[in-house]
């Protein structure tokens, strides 16, 4: 993940703040082959990366002057790319549906900035966003719906500009 943050200010200890973030989400799987006794042959493993924009709005609270806050607040995603590394030879692209582009969620984290100096601080940040919607890709021979839940550990640069 990189991006841009922005923070205002509402009223003691709590700010409005937003990202503009790129994002790369990543599911690893697995295809295990068997021969015709029932005998494993083989496995391969697979990537399925997501390229995604990342736009969550979120309440923020500072409790007190101790550099510690929570966020919380909704996220929406904009699908840019999905790829699947190395192709997967069975992998029927025609009888998989596309992936949905926009993906939308709750967003609440927890963290704790260090300040360097008056106007610049670091923050460290753990962040799940939990996908409220389905962003299909689900075959339509299996019944089920595919949702998105992303931990994030964020270092932050804080500028005070």
């Amino acid at each position: 993940m990189l991006g841009v943050s922005f923070e205002q200010p509402i009223i003691k200890n709590w700010t409005i703040k937003a990202n503009l973030n790129y994002e790369r989400k990543t599911k690893k799987y697995e295809l295990v082959y068997y021969d015709w006794n029932a005998e494993k042959t083989g496995t391969e493993n697979f990537r399925h990366a997501y390229d995604y924009i990342n736009f969550p709005v979120l309440l923020k609270y500072e409790f007190g002057n101790s550099g510690i806050f929570a966020n919380v607040g909704p996220f929406l995603n904009y699908l840019l790319s999905d790829q699947v590394k190395p192709n997967d030879p069975y992998d029927d692209s025609m009888a998989r549906p596309e992936h949905k582009k926009i993906d939308f969620g709750l967003s609440a984290g927890i963290g704790f900035a260090i300040a360097l100096d008056e106007k610049n601080d670091l923050s460290i940040e753990i962040r799940d966003d939990l996908g409220l919607t389905d962003i299909g890709g689900v075959p339509p021979h299996i019944s089920g719906t595919q949702k998105t839940n992303t931990v994030k550990l964020i270092l932050g640069w804080n500028l005070g500009i």
